[in-house]
């Protein structure tokens, strides 16, 4: 979103306004939230520092959620062929056309020209996600996948979720690998807006996991619900209505894909 001032003022005279008004209603719900990859990081402690009640900012950490569950966060992304690079993280299977160089912000608004060339080792999404379930299982120990939500800006490769036109997949191998392995009951995601629209569904699995993208268009808010108690049977889509049939669960494999 334009550049760091821009979004801060966009926070400062909108969004936290509408978040205070919202979360003093008793009959609200709390929010839980993350970054994506065109959010500037160095306004990442723009809402914290608002001390809104009930707002919870969940990437790169394990927090209490509905009915039970936990919800678990990642704002990071694999290589774009965009040049804001604050919430990307390298992936050697990375898409065709994304591109090592940009810039990334300081925390005092200025940017700064950045290049993963040198830095790959340094800068994993699977090191991430890696710290991310030691937490999780920290939290939880051995029912560490038991009500588990994940709420990842990027959808898993190789799904409904990750499609741009064309159908070409470009998600991210490493979130796959990591839902996977973790085997939450729910994902939700974003980032390729066209998707649904691309692959006719919102919903998809990876073995066992419940996958979610809604998409977005500039014309309409794009959202899903779903109870915890009956996640398959209660998603529904503001525009696109109920899910239709979800997948079956994929057969088990030692491979990582």
């Amino acid at each position: 979103m334009g550049n760091p001032a821009e979004q801060r003022a966009f926070f400062d005279s909108f969004l936290i306004p509408f978040l205070r008004g919202r979360l003093q209603r008793q009959e609200a719900p709390d929010v839980f939230y993350i970054f994506g990859n065109g959010d500037w990081r160095a306004n990442e402690g723009v809402l914290e520092e608002a001390r809104l009640a009930r707002l919870h900012y969940v990437h790169a950490g394990v927090h209490p959620f509905l009915d039970g569950a936990r919800i678990a966060g990642m704002n990071c992304v694999s290589p774009t062929p965009i040049r804001l690079k604050d919430w990307e993280r390298w992936e050697s299977e990375r898409s065709a056309g994304s591109r090592p160089d940009g810039f990334r912000s300081a925390s005092d608004g200025s940017l700064h020209a950045f290049t993963f060339v040198g830095r790959e080792q340094e800068e994993l999404l699977d090191a991430e996600l890696d710290r991310l379930d030691e937490a999780i299982h920290h939290n939880a120990g051995d029912d560490a996948a038991a009500h588990l939500v994940c709420v990842f800006h990027s959808p898993p490769f190789g799904t409904a979720c990750d499609q741009i036109g064309g159908g070409v997949h470009v998600g991210s191998h490493a979130v796959r690998r990591f839902l996977t392995r973790a085997k939450p009951v729910l994902s939700l995601h974003g980032h390729i807006h066209e998707s649904p629209a691309v692959s006719g569904a919102f919903v998809d699995r990876v073995e066992q996991t419940v996958c979610v993208n809604p998409g977005q268009t500039p014309s309409a808010l794009h959202a899903v619900s779903f109870r915890m108690a009956d996640i398959p049977g209660s998603l529904r889509h503001t525009l696109l209505g109920p899910r239709g049939p979800i997948p079956k669960p994929e057969p088990r494999s030692d491979t990582e894909v």
